[in-house]
C-alpha cells in the first residue's frame, strides 16, 4: 500500500514545526537562564557598591567619634607652648615647613591607633554574607593591616588653617590632615571598593577643666588607696585621671577615658595600668634554661642521700643507698603578682575575674598627666572687678548660707518663693526674668544681703524696702567669690521633701555664674537649671546595656560652675543639723572643681540617701568617698550616696562657667572632616 505524496509532506513539515519549536523553546529557555545569572551579578554587583559606600558613611562616623578621641590624645602629646601650638614662625602664620614636622608627629601617634581600631575588623550586615572592611590613611606608609595607597592616589601634605598667634598661649587655632578613606565590600565572588580622599580638620586651644564629666589627679581619699567604679557606675561624659582607676563588675563609661598612671601627685614615677576588683595580675620576668637532676636508685650509682641531700659518693659512705642521675634543660621563669593589671594585659575591652568595663568611646591607658591649678587669685581679682570694667560679687567673710534661685518680678517678701516661677506641663512659668542671690554671714535675717541680677548683667540691691541699682553701676561678670567657708549653699526648698522635681530652679535660665572660694563649700539642696540641656539620666537595661541620656537642649544658656582652690566641696550628710544636710536623690546642676582636695559626702558610711544626681562635671585632685557598697545587682548594700552622673554635652562644645579655670594643656576643641569625592578604584 502505497502513502499519499501529500500526507508524507504534510509530515514531514509537521516535523519539522515540531523540531522548530522545541529547538526555539530551548533557545529560549538558555537565554532566560542567561537572562537570571546576569540579573543575579547586577544585583550583586550594585549591592557591593552600595555596601562600599555605605562602610564610607561608617568611616566618617569614626572620624566625628572615636578617631576624634585618638586625635585629642596624640595631640596633647604633641602640641607646643608658644604662639604656633603645631608649628613655629615669627609671621602672622607659623612656617609651613614647621607645620608638617609637628603635624607628622601627630600622624605618627595618631595613625597606629587608627589601625588597631580597623585592622582585622569586618563590618557584617545583619541578615546579609556580605563583609566591609575600612582603612583609613593620614599616611602613605604600609603599615600593620594596611596595604600601600593604589599608585594613583596622593596624599598632600598637612597644613595650619586658620587662627591668630597666641598671647600667653591663650587662642584657638585650626588645622588640617589630609586623609584617604578605602571601603571595600565583598559578596561571595563579587568585590568593589570606593575611595574618598578629604581633610580632616580641627580646632585645638587651651581646653578648659569643665571638658570633663570626671577627673581626679588621685583615685586614692584618706586612707584609702583605691575607690572602686561600680556596676552602678555610668559616666557618659569624658573621664581623667592623672593617676589609677579601679574597676568593679562592669562599670559604664559613654565618653572617652583616659589616664596617665602617676604614682605620686607630682607625677616623678609613672605606672600605665589599673586596679580590678579581687583580681591579681601574674608577670613572668627572668626567663632562662636552667639544669634540672632526676635521681634513681641504683645499685651502682654515683651518688648517696647524706641528710636530705644528694652527693657524690665516697669510700667513706659505707652502705649507704646508691643512686644514679639524669639531667635534663627546663625553662623558669620568677613570677611577680600584683594588684595593678599593666595596661598591656587590660587592652581596650578589658574582662578580667569577672570585672568587664565598657568603655563606649574608648580607652587611652597612656595618656599625658594634666595638672590642676594651684589658687584662684583669678577669680577673686574677677569678683572685685581688678582692672576691669565689670564685676562679680565679693563677699569678704564666710558665709553661713548661700542660695541662687531663679525669679520673676513680683514682690519679694523675704522668702523666695514670692519670686519663683511655677512649673506648667514641664515649662517654668512665667519665665524667670532676675537671678537672685541671698548672703547671710548668721542665721538671722537681718545679716542676708540680697541682690537680683537682670539678663543684661544690671546688679541691683534690696535695701529692705525695694530694689536700687548697686553703687559702682558695673554690670555682672558672672562671677562670685565668698573668701571663707560657704557653710550651706543650695537653690529653693522642696515643696515636698520626697521629689525632688518640686524645688524651682536655682538658675534662671540666662544666669551663668562661677561661684569660687578657697575654703569649703558644702550643697544642703538641690541646684537645678530652669533651662536644663538634658531630661533624663543614662539608665541600665537588664541585659546590661545603657540607654543614653536625653539632651535635646543643647541651645540653653544657664551654667554653674563651683571652684574651690584649697577646700573640699562637701555634700551634707547626716550631720546632726538637720539645715546642713542635702535631701535624698539630691539634684544638681553644675560643674564641681576642687583644686587640692576633695569633693565628697560627709558621713559617707552612715545610711543610704538615694542618688546623687549630677548634670554637669566633677573634677578634683583626690576622688572623694561618697558612699560605700557590698555585693552587686539586687543584694548589693549601699551607704551614702549613690553618683549618678549626666555629663552636660555643651561642656564639650567649649561651652564653660564664666572664667572657670583651664587646663594647661592644648586639646582639641572640635573636629570636621570635608570629602573633596569619592571615586570606584578598579583592582590591578
Amino acid at each position: 500500500m502505497r502513502l499519499d505524496s501529500r500526507r508524507g509532506v504534510a509530515m514531514v513539515i509537521a516535523l519539522f514545526a515540531l523540531v522548530l519549536v522545541a529547538g526555539i523553546g530551548t533557545l529560549l529557555f538558555t537565554r532566560t537562564i542567561n537572562e537570571m545569572r546576569h540579573s543575579k551579578d547586577d544585583a550583586a554587583i550594585v549591592q557591593t557598591l552600595l555596601l562600599a559606600r555605605g562602610g564610607s558613611n561608617v568611616g566618617g562616623a569614626l572620624l566625628g567619634n572615636d578617631i576624634k578621641g585618638m586625635l585629642k590624645d596624640a595631640v596633647r602629646a604633641t602640641a607646643s607652648p608658644g604662639p604656633w601650638i603645631l608649628g613655629s614662625g615669627d609671621g602672622d602664620t607659623p612656617t609651613a615647613s614647621s607645620v608638617i614636622t609637628k603635624l607628622n608627629a601627630v600622624v605618627a601617634l595618631l595613625q597606629p591607633d587608627v589601625d588597631a581600631l580597623l585592622c582585622d575588623e569586618v563590618i557584617t550586615p545583619t541578615d546579609s554574607t556580605a563583609e566591609i572592611r575600612l582603612r583609613i590613611y593620614f599616611t602613605a606608609t604600609p603599615a600593620n593591616c594596611r596595604t600601600a595607597l593604589p599608585t594613583d592616589v596622593r596624599l598632600p601634605s598637612p597644613r595650619y588653617v586658620s587662627g591668630p598667634r597666641r598671647s600667653a598661649d591663650v587662642g584657638v587655632q585650626s588645622y588640617a590632615l589630609p586623609f584617604v578613606m578605602i571601603s571595600e565590600a565583598t559578596v561571595g565572588d563579587y568585590r568593589r571598593n570606593i575611595v574618598t580622599q578629604g581633610e580632616y580638620r580641627f580646632e585645638v586651644g587651651q581646653a578648659n577643666f569643665s571638658m570633663y564629666a570626671y577627673f581626679t589627679n588621685r583615685e586614692i581619699s584618706g586612707g584609702y588607696d583605691k575607690i572602686w567604679f561600680t556596676d552602678k557606675t555610668m559616666i557618659d561624659g569624658p573621664t581623667h585621671t592623672n593617676g589609677h582607676f579601679a574597676f568593679a563588675y562592669d562599670p559604664w563609661f559613654g565618653g572617652r577615658v583616659s589616664s596617665a598612671g602617676c604614682n605620686d601627685a607630682s607625677c616623678t614615677s609613672i605606672d600605665r595600668g589599673a586596679y580590678l576588683y579581687q583580681y591579681t595580675h601574674t608577670e613572668t620576668n627572668n626567663c632562662r634554661w636552667e639544669t634540672t637532676y632526676t635521681y634513681r636508685q641504683s645499685r651502682n650509682g654515683d651518688y648517696v642521700r647524706v641528710g636530705g641531700e644528694y652527693r657524690l659518693w665516697r669510700r667513706g659512705d659505707g652502705n649507704r643507698q646508691r643512686y644514679s642521675r639524669t639531667e635534663k634543660q627546663v625553662w623558669t621563669c620568677d613570677t611577680t603578682t600584683t594588684d595593678l593589671v599593666p595596661d598591656t594585659a587590660l587592652g581596650t575591652k578589658p574582662n578580667l575575674g569577672g570585672n568587664a568595663p565598657l568603655f563606649a568611646d574608648g580607652v587611652a591607658w597612656d595618656s599625658i598627666p594634666v595638672p590642676l591649678p594651684t589658687n584662684n587669685y583669678e577669680q577673686r581679682d574677677i569678683a572685685q572687678g581688678v582692672n576691669r570694667a565689670d564685676e562679680g560679687l565679693y563677699f569678704n567673710s564666710a558665709l553661713y548660707s548661700l542660695d541662687f534661685f531663679a525669679g520673676t518680678d513680683a514682690v519679694w517678701n523675704g522668702n523666695p518663693s514670692s519670686v519663683a516661677p511655677t512649673l506648667v506641663n514641664g515649662v517654668w512659668t512665667p519665665p524667670s526674668t532676675y537671678q537672685y542671690v541671698r548672703a547671710c554671714t548668721t542665721q538671722y535675717a537681718s545679716s542676708c544681703k540680697v541682690s537680683r541680677i537682670d539678663a543684661t548683667g544690671v546688679v541691683e540691691l534690696f535695701d529692705g524696702t525695694s530694689w536700687a541699682p548697686r553703687p559702682s553701676g558695673r554690670t555682672f561678670n558672672g562671677v562670685i567669690y565668698v573668701n571663707g567657708d560657704v557653710d550651706r549653699f543650695k537653690g529653693p526648698s522642696r515643696t515636698q521633701a520626697n521629689d525632688p522635681q518640686s524645688s524651682a530652679p536655682a538658675l534662671a535660665s540666662f544666669s551663668q555664674i562661677t561661684l569660687a572660694s578657697d575654703h569649703d563649700i558644702r550643697i544642703t539642696g538641690d541646684l537645678k537649671y530652669e533651662s536644663p540641656p538634658c531630661t533624663t539620666v543614662p539608665t541600665r537595661n537588664a541585659n546590661r546595656t545603657v540607654n543614653n541620656a536625653e539632651c535635646n537642649n543643647l541651645d540653653a544658656l544657664n551654667v554653674l560652675g563651683l571652684y574651690t582652690a584649697s577646700g573640699n566641696i562637701l555634700v551634707g550628710h547626716k550631720n546632726s543639723g538637720s539645715n546642713l544636710n542635702a535631701p535624698d536623690d539630691v539634684q544638681v546642676h553644675a560643674v564641681l572643681m576642687s583644686a587640692k582636695n576633695e569633693i565628697k559626702v560627709e558621713h559617707h558610711d552612715t545610711g543610704d540617701s538615694g542618688g546623687f544626681f549630677l548634670l554637669g562635671g566633677m573634677i578634683q585632685e583626690r576622688r572623694g568617698i561618697f558612699g560605700t557598697f557590698s555585693g552587686s545587682g539586687q543584694y548589693a548594700s549601699r551607704t551614702g550616696y549613690e553618683r549618678v552622673y549626666t555629663y552636660d554635652p555643651r561642656m564639650g562644645k567649649g561651652m564653660a562657667p564664666p572664667f572657670f579655670p583651664a587646663t594647661n594643656v592644648d586639646d582639641v576643641t572640635n573636629v570636621t572632616y570635608f570629602t573633596f569625592g569619592q571615586r570606584e578604584q578598579l583592582y590591578d
